[in-house]
């Protein structure tokens, strides 16, 4: 009977794989939206008036907002949960993307990074991982080793069709 209980990957019951579906599929959206520069980068130039090195400097700030945040997502994270940290965390990405839609000055495009940078640090691969910890307790190693070979390919994939 054990056996009708578990999904297709060992040691994962069908709540963990539904889990691990859900966010295989969102990350491949968060990173792959996150690419943006590496397809549009020149028209973004063009647009805002700034070089092609600055363009991609907009990543990079997401990258240093998300290591900075991470620490400060401790607490909430234990508080209420990774579930409620990525939902709030998908709202300001929602918000960050329309301030990136909107950026018609480098300052405006940098807030918009600054903003997504805490958004990834509350939604993207570390929240994940808390997620999958939460749901799959023991089994979560394996977990995260099955999300991560789920959605990489699947970036990939996205961007080669853009």
């Amino acid at each position: 009977m054990a056996g009708k209980n578990r999904a297709q990957f060992p040691g994962m019951d069908w709540q963990t794989a539904g889990v691990l579906l859900v966010l295989a599929v969102a990350q491949v959206f968060g990173w792959g939206t996150l690419g943006l520069p590496a397809i549009a980068g020149h028209r973004i130039a063009a647009d805002l008036h700034i070089s092609l090195p600055m363009v991609f400097a907009g990543t990079s700030t997401l990258y240093v907002t998300m290591g900075l945040c991470g620490p400060l997502l401790v607490e909430p994270f234990r508080r209420v949960g990774a579930r409620r940290v990525m939902m709030i965390g998908s709202v300001i990405a929602a918000l960050g993307f329309v301030v990136l839609a909107c950026a018609h000055q480098a300052a405006l495009y940098f807030i918009a990074w600054t903003i997504l940078g805490l958004a990834g640090s509350a939604a993207l691969s570390t929240a994940a991982y808390i997620m999958l910890n939460e749901v799959a307790g023991r089994n979560a190693k394996g977990a995260i080793g099955a999300r991560h070979r789920a959605a990489k390919p699947g970036t990939v994939l996205a961007l080669y069709q853009l």
